[in-house]
């Protein structure tokens, strides 16, 4: 089969080379023409095929006269091949060219192209694209077909975010870019920094003085400024900057912010008030505010979006998310707000794996969340408890603990999986979520000197004083097991994390 698929694949690309029956003559950039033949581009292209229709067409004589002056000539030789041929040798060409692919089989509608050509981008030009980052997001973030390119990206940015924000390259990228990074509540860096980073992108593409010329900037200035920078000032989290960096950094552009903010942040900094026109918006995840050896900044989006019950939009207490099966995409993390710190009050490693080290650490803190990472094993399991730990003796009862499981993947791990209904990915995150049944709300957390973190009646157990790195899950009182198996395991770490909510007050 494949003989005759590469025969008939030579015979189409001699039909492009020396037949003398091409009707469509394509301008492409460089003033560079294709010829081409109709019926073969409206059978594979839908753009091609709205656009040869009768109503768009442009003749002289009997050649139908096209136009593509933003597609390069390299690009479309390789694009009108495939349409031939169906057949494509990336690795026989350049980078550039490859990436060039993108944009254009995406404008043409060759969504096979496209894909494809995204994918080994993704899988054999890693570096190319580190060293083309600013390149890459900014058409990343222009089609909204380039999912997988953008969380790439994102990727990227965020394991050295500091780096891509003080490039001068970022001076050059789009407002759509700036706006969709600002949205994000795990940039990785603090929010006086990104403040920084957004007035020096507004001065470069303002009709303005350079910033070590502030003195001298007049209101014409700061009105050109303010226009540049209107849509992306609300995106600034303006109350989770420190009073100094307010005052020395922040206010000296006063004159483009809008006066309700102005109102707003004068009053909250001088006398500690609630702002009366402005929503507070939630402070991002940082690595100087997540002190953790087991998660992530995602793995606190997720667990912190539970805890504020934004995922429970069914009546199951088990929240319930139905997942396509074998679905490589992600959950998208734009627009998840973080409602609460983490401050890591207990590790094992640190403060001593035992019963007593525990309670001494947690006990007296209110709300937690403790992580617990399996040893020998990508798992990290725990349990969230909403009234705190005090060596009580005996259960405690609430009906808003939950205990989970998540485990991180990459897209070939997600391809292969096929997730249940209380299994969500996302950010390539498998998570597994339970919480205690209604009728056991009584037995939702046991709490005493002699046990470590349980929740249930085995549901999460730690029971063993003489072991307490040894742990089993048994479905009992909660209404979905966080584990495949109920065998003994081993903690190789545990955190715990006081559960506070921000008022950055």
């Amino acid at each position: 089969m494949s003989q005759y698929l590469s025969t008939l694949s030579f015979d189409l690309i001699n039909l492009l080379e020396k037949a003398d029956d091409h009707n469509v003559l394509i301008e492409v950039g460089q003033g560079k023409t294709f010829r081409a033949h109709s019926s073969i581009l409206r059978a594979r292209s839908e753009y091609f095929h709205t656009a040869l229709s009768n109503d768009w067409l442009r003749k002289v004589g009997d050649m139908i006269i096209f136009k593509k002056p933003n597609i390069s000539y390299n690009a479309f030789n390789i694009i009108l091949r495939y349409i031939y041929s169906g057949t494509i040798y990336l690795e026989q060409l350049e980078d550039l060219e490859i990436f060039k692919l993108i944009e254009a089989s995406d404008e043409l509608c060759l969504f096979e192209l496209f894909n494809h050509v995204q994918d080994y981008l993704i899988t054999y030009k890693v570096t190319w694209l580190q060293q083309n980052i600013f390149s890459v997001i900014q058409v990343a973030f222009d089609h909204e077909s380039c999912e997988k390119l953008r969380k790439f990206c994102l990727n990227i940015i965020n394991e050295n975010a500091w780096n891509f924000f003080k490039s001068e390259e970022l001076l050059h990228i789009s407002e759509t870019v700036i706006s969709r990074l600002l949205k994000k509540d795990d940039l990785g860096i603090e929010e006086i920094d990104i403040w920084g980073f957004l007035i020096k992108w507004g001065i470069e593409n303002s009709d303005v003085p350079a910033e070590s010329d502030l003195e001298n900037f007049s209101s014409q200035d700061f009105s050109n400024l303010e226009k540049t920078l209107h849509n992306l000032l609300p995106l600034i989290r303006f109350f989770n900057i420190s009073s100094k960096d307010f005052y020395h950094k922040v206010w000296p552009f006063e004159l483009i912010l809008p006066k309700n903010l102005r109102q707003d942040l004068l009053s909250y900094y001088l006398t500690g008030e609630e702002p009366k026109y402005t929503e507070i918006q939630v402070a991002r995840i940082t690595p100087k505010n997540l002190d953790s050896e087991i998660i992530s900044s995602k793995h606190a989006i997720l667990i912190s979006s539970y805890i504020e019950g934004k995922n429970n939009n069914s009546t199951s207490s088990s929240l319930p998310l139905t997942i396509p099966h074998s679905s490589s995409h992600l959950v998208k993390d734009d627009g998840v707000n973080i409602p609460y710190r983490f401050k890591l009050i207990y590790r094992g490693s640190r403060d001593g794996f035992s019963f007593e080290f525990f309670h001494k650490n947690v006990d007296n803190h209110g709300p937690t969340a403790v992580f617990i990472k399996i040893a020998d094993s990508y798992e990290i399991i725990g349990g969230y408890n909403p009234i705190g730990w005090y060596s009580y003796g005996n259960y405690i009862a609430t009906g808003d603990s939950f205990i989970f499981s998540m485990t991180d993947l990459d897209d070939e791990d997600i391809s292969l999986l096929q997730f249940d209904s209380e299994q969500q990915q996302s950010f390539g995150t498998m998570l597994k979520i339970s919480k205690v049944r209604p009728y056991f709300i009584d037995g939702a957390i046991f709490d005493t000197q002699f046990h470590g973190p349980c929740f249930g009646y085995g549901d999460i157990w730690f029971g063993h004083k003489s072991r307490p790195r040894y742990g089993s899950c048994t479905k009992v009182y909660y209404e979905q097991n966080i584990r495949d198996n109920e065998e003994e395991f081993y903690v190789e770490e545990i955190e715990v994390f006081q559960i506070i909510e921000n008022n950055f007050l």
